[in-house]
């Protein structure tokens, strides 16, 4: 009887140990579940506010201008098929919390790739609003050209740092008849090549030349594609 009553009762105590064990767990599965929501909330305002930032200072600069941005996206929990970027607010949803927007005070339209991850974007004041969307990143070794000699030189590295190959249509518009680019027209860049050209002025009077080298960039992967407009000044003394 004393064997039957101590297997009984370690059945019982073993049962109660399971069962602490069990609400323990349950209690610190649903902690963890908050607190990574909570953390993605934190982490899409904290996206919310580099779109805000970058967009504002688009848009204080005028039609035109243009930023990149890299960004973040937390690792769980965006639904992006349910996020936006339309009229005045940048909206994305956050998976077991909702909603968490930004308001501004421009409009603003774009979007997000359905399977969208960490990657750049590019902000640019079309100037009637400001876009975000995914885009491929190009890095430019310079922003503009000056030159204040006749028969001089200066040479422009393009390099694609996006993951993705983009196709680059390089055109020289510029009042002076005589400057040149050497590498003007139609390439490819895969991910991470680099092309350099050189912009010259050839044999230029004592005058004010003014233009611009354009890049006309796009791609075969749903990328925004895009222009970029480096300023030129000749002014010979």
């Amino acid at each position: 009887m004393q064997r039957a009553q101590v297997s009984a009762d370690f059945s019982i105590v073993f049962a109660a140990m399971i069962l602490i064990f069990t609400l323990i767990i349950i209690i610190f599965f649903s902690n963890y579940l908050q607190l990574r929501s909570y953390s993605n909330y934190i982490l899409a305002k904290d996206v919310l506010e580099k779109f805000s930032t970058k967009a504002s200072s688009v848009y204080l600069q005028g039609p035109g201008a243009y930023e990149f941005a890299f960004i973040s996206f937390p690792n769980f929990g965006i639904n992006f098929s349910a996020s936006f970027i339309s009229n005045n607010t940048i909206k994305l949803y956050v998976n077991d919390f909702g909603d968490v927007y930004k308001n501004l005070d421009f409009n603003v339209s774009g979007y997000f790739f359905e399977n969208q991850t960490d990657g750049y974007f590019l902000i640019y004041n079309n100037g009637s609003n400001i876009l975000i969307q995914p885009a491929p990143y190009i890095y430019l070794s310079k922003n503009g050209f000056y030159f204040n000699q006749s028969n001089s030189a200066q040479s422009l590295i393009i390099q694609n740092l996006s993951p993705i190959p983009v196709f680059i249509n390089v055109s020289l518009v510029s009042s002076c008849t005589s400057c040149t680019y050497s590498a003007a027209g139609l390439s490819t860049l895969a991910p991470g090549q680099s092309q350099e050209g050189s912009l010259s002025t050839g044999a230029v009077g004592g005058d004010l030349y003014t233009g611009y080298l354009k890049i006309n960039l796009t791609n075969n992967y749903n990328y925004a594609n895009y222009s970029l407009l480096l300023p030129i000044t000749i002014k010979i003394n």
